[in-house]
């Protein structure tokens, strides 16, 4: 073995103190390629496959194009291919048959006994930074690593039963990543073929569409009794702005604002910067939830156009347009997926600004961006019916159900039975109730669940105290409740509550060392088999709709998910319990063991136990 103080030297923080670090050269096997005469290559399979580079990498083994008649270095299977000259430097593919490596490629395979290939794979993979360091670190502006220094790259060198766990491992985690990602692109496909179907035939099942007639309009085919109008009769756009960066106290808010580096999924609860009131006073704008941003300026919009929904109120810059649907005519969702369905048409308008930016014009999007609006409304009853979300009456009138109220109404108040049902958030001075510090009095707090459920947490959120994480170059002010565990509390108080007990509804409390969450009915379960009981529910048709709305998790796992994500913020376990006539969940502040008393220590051994039953993940 060389010196093993220069090779500590060059060992990354975070191996295990017990393992020993050695050079590369010295556990295994290098073999810099070599490619042989271009008169010898082929593409109709004589002599060997040739591996030049990453050309040749399919996304684990090799995936060769031309062959060699004579091949002057080969690699076995097994090997690990390097890529070793270019910007690709320090690539990785794994040899399945043997191979004729030409110059660009190097093949590495462990020493038999010493260092086996599956664990080399990884610490290869893991050095992968490391390596194009190193082929650009002599100051060349074509990166390029030699046989002397890979052999002088520092690894680490475990005992071999512990290489070939820590490989079984990260090979089920790869091999469960490459199904997930297989299934998330499968899902992919499957949602532009369901978005094609409905906005061609509307909301009919796959094998009734040939008995709907279509007509042609400007943006296709679509059923005859739909009707197409451009986006500015049913909406409005909204500019956004950057307040002042020279005003730290304007970026110390609880405000999202919005930019294109957050619009990376359909839907957006939050995003990475936050402005203050005076911030947003200074030079942004507010949009209510429900509004649609879409990107029309920067370099992403050479590749697609950016279109997000605002899950909660959020202010945005200067490089977007909120687009605001007129809600008596068009549903934010149905906006959502119409614009993601036709947005291709923008494409051919995106123009290049002087400075060589992308960008659309405002025009662009208001005149040429046309939707398709069902008119048959008679179908859309039938559908809210079927939902027992509106009932039929004789004369054509139509009167809202309990269920459709207590989800949607734009207030409460006038449902007699519903009035005292909507959600309260009372946030108090201190660990008692003797001062009102503030109430939510939003005009979401008096709507329907389904519609206020996004307001109420983000208001629940803005009130919490914030712990200060300070990181490598930047501090982070992060709340000290895990937003999935309040969530599922609030979710589960407003499904689980009686609505028998009149004069009482769900009720979010918050302390300076506590959050009580109280719902009006005793539950069905006893509290101690909350984690893992089935679980029963007054109200099925109310957490139905809540579930497919995605409000709630799955039947039986929310209680789950909250302990879970208690304890990865390390919080005091969470006490469930049954003052006469309701149902409380209370979540603590953080707190050291030593000053816990014991029944909270119990408590926090059981739900552990309970959870490490449960979710084999945290056993």
């Amino acid at each position: 073995m060389g010196n093993r103080a220069d090779v500590q030297s060059q060992t990354e923080e975070g191996c295990s103190c017990d393992w020993q670090s050695t050079r590369l050269g010295d556990v295994s096997e290098l073999l810099m390629g070599n490619s042989p005469p271009g008169s010898t290559y082929n593409e109709q399979g004589d002599g060997l496959p040739l591996i030049n580079g990453p050309a040749e990498y399919g996304p684990r083994h090799p995936r060769p194009v031309k062959w060699t008649t004579a091949p002057s270095r080969i690699c076995k299977a097994g090997d690990v291919l390097v890529c070793v000259r270019g910007n690709t430097t320090g690539r990785l593919c794994i040899a399945d048959a043997e191979y004729c490596i030409g110059r660009g490629v190097a093949a590495i395979r462990g020493k038999s006994g010493t260092y086996g290939n599956d664990f080399l794979e990884f610490v290869l993979l893991h050095q992968q930074s490391r390596i194009l360091d190193l082929a650009t670190g002599g100051g060349s502006t074509f990166p390029n690593i030699n046989k002397p220094q890979l052999q002088e790259l520092a690894v680490p060198l475990p005992p071999l039963p512990e290489q070939r766990a820590i490989a079984q491992v990260l090979r089920t985690v790869q091999r469960a990543k490459a199904a997930t990602e297989k299934v998330l692109a499968a899902t992919k496909q499957l949602k532009q073929s369901l978005l094609r179907h409905l906005f061609t035939y509307g909301p009919i099942p796959f094998d009734q569409a040939d008995q709907v007639e279509l007509k042609e309009t400007a943006i296709g085919p679509m059923p005859e009794h739909w009707e197409v109008v451009p986006l500015n009769s049913v909406s409005r756009l909204a500019s956004g702005g950057t307040p002042s960066k020279q005003r730290l106290d304007f970026w110390r808010g609880l405000i999202p604002w919005v930019s294109p580096k957050d619009m990376k999924s359909p839907r957006l609860w939050d995003a990475e910067d936050h402005i203050s009131e005076q911030g947003l006073e200074d030079g942004s704008r507010l949009v209510p939830a429900g509004s649609l941003f879409i990107v029309v300026r920067g370099m992403i919009l050479a590749k697609e156009v950016p279109l997000a929904l605002a899950m909660t109120s959020m202010a945005f810059n200067q490089d977007m347009k909120a687009i605001l649907p007129n809600d008596r005519v068009l549903s934010s969702d149905y906006l959502l997926y119409a614009l993601i369905r036709h947005r291709d048409v923008l494409l051919p308008e995106i123009g290049t600004s002087a400075h060589g930016t992308r960008r659309i014009g405002t025009s662009a999007i208001e005149n040429l961006l046309k939707l398709p609006l069902p008119t048959d409304q008679a179908g859309i009853l039938a559908r809210l019916a079927d939902e027992r979300l509106v009932v039929s009456k004789p004369g054509g009138r139509w009167d809202i159900t309990a269920l459709g109220a207590i989800l949607f109404a734009k207030t409460l108040p006038p449902f007699a039975r519903l009035g005292r049902k909507a959600l309260r958030v009372i946030k108090y001075r201190g660990t008692g109730r003797t001062e009102t510090e503030r109430e939510w009095h939003d005009a979401p707090a008096q709507k329907g669940y389904a519609t206020a459920f996004e307001a109420a947490v983000a208001f629940i959120n803005s009130q919490l105290p914030q712990n200060e994480l300070i990181g490598q170059a930047f501090r982070t002010e992060v709340r000290i409740y895990p937003e999935k565990a309040i969530r599922e509390l609030v979710a589960n108080a407003l499904i689980h509550q009686d609505f028998a007990v009149t004069g009482a509804g769900p009720m979010v409390e918050i302390f300076t060392d506590r959050m009580e969450i109280t719902n009006p009915g005793e539950p069905l379960v006893e509290p101690l088999r909350f984690i893992d009981s089935p679980p029963r529910s007054r109200n099925e048709g109310l957490a139905a709709m809540m579930r497919r709305m995605s409000v709630c998790e799955e039947r039986g796992s929310g209680i789950d998910k909250v302990i879970e994500a208690v304890e990865l913020f390390q919080l005091p376990a969470p006490d469930f319990t049954v003052p006469p006539g309701f149902t409380k969940a209370t979540l603590f502040a953080p707190q050291k063991l030593t000053d816990m008393d014991s029944n909270a220590r119990i408590r926090a051994c059981y739900q552990h136990a309970c959870l490490c039953l449960v979710l084999p993940f945290w056993a």
